[in-house]
């Protein structure tokens, strides 16, 4: 094993030992919370609500046959369903946060005056994607996909994401998170699409991400641990963060 290699497991070894010495999962303003209750689904275009037509287990095999667009119709519910969806309840860097509901809410789809789709409303991608051609002018050069799809996992730590127009790097890597980096979750039990969010702090101990689609709770705060030269964010489905070149 490389020298590189080893001192990366160790970097691992050395957070697995911390968390389970202090029993830290993760920290909400100083409160645990459960991580597999953030994440939201988000779906390309060609599976719009794929996952949210499950609504009950007793429909027959006659209503499973609609097409696509009598599903649709079905499942965006409209605004009243969930009181407050649609309204700011956070922002960073003057870009809202909006209210979603219930994680599996979808209220149409969410495009610029000039025909750059950021997402389906008011999902954490479209909030992610929003936020880049907000403050930062930027839009990616594809910009579908489910959330964990903006991590490519087969490229090395500090490789262009040509998808995305972004640099991108490993959690566990040589490259500390900074403000303004889009995190990536992979998928976790229960949820198989991942999460996105927005770094909108870095301390030297934690970090809190910004992020749409969580009910309320906007903003998160995670341990990061830094040994030798890697950077860890101590919150296992982290992929990674993306960052402009």
């Amino acid at each position: 094993m490389k020298k590189d290699d080893t001192s990366r497991v160790q970097a691992l070894i050395v957070v697995a030992v911390l968390l389970l010495a202090f029993g830290i999962v993760v920290l909400v303003q100083s409160k645990a919370i459960d991580i597999n209750g953030l994440f939201s689904k988000e779906s390309p275009e060609e599976s719009v609500l794929a996952d949210d037509t499950k609504e009950s287990t007793g429909r027959t095999d006659k209503k499973k046959s609609k097409s696509r667009k009598n599903k649709t119709s079905a499942n965006v519910k409209s605004a009243e369903t969930y009181s407050g969806v649609g309204l700011p309840i956070d922002s960073f860097n003057n870009v809202k946060i909006y209210y979603n509901g219930r994680i599996g809410h979808v209220a149409g789809r969410s495009v610029t005056p000039d025909g750059y789709n950021l997402g389906l409303k008011y999902q954490c991608v479209e909030f992610i994607k929003r936020y880049y051609y907000e403050y930062f002018n930027f839009k990616m050069p594809n910009g579908y996909g489910h959330a964990r799809e903006y991590f490519n996992t087969s490229l090395p730590d500090g490789a262009f994401n040509s998808k995305r127009g972004l640099i991108q790097y490993q959690n566990a890597g040589t490259t500390k998170p900074k403000v303004n980096d889009i995190i990536v979750f992979g998928p976790s039990q229960g949820n198989s699409f991942g999460h996105i969010a927005i770094i909108s702090r870095v301390m030297d101990s934690e970090i809190e991400i910004v992020q749409q689609n969580v009910g309320r709770q906007t903003r998160v705060r995670f341990p990061l641990v830094h040994y030798e030269n890697y950077w860890t964010v101590a919150q296992e489905e982290i992929l990674g963060w993306l960052r402009l070149p």
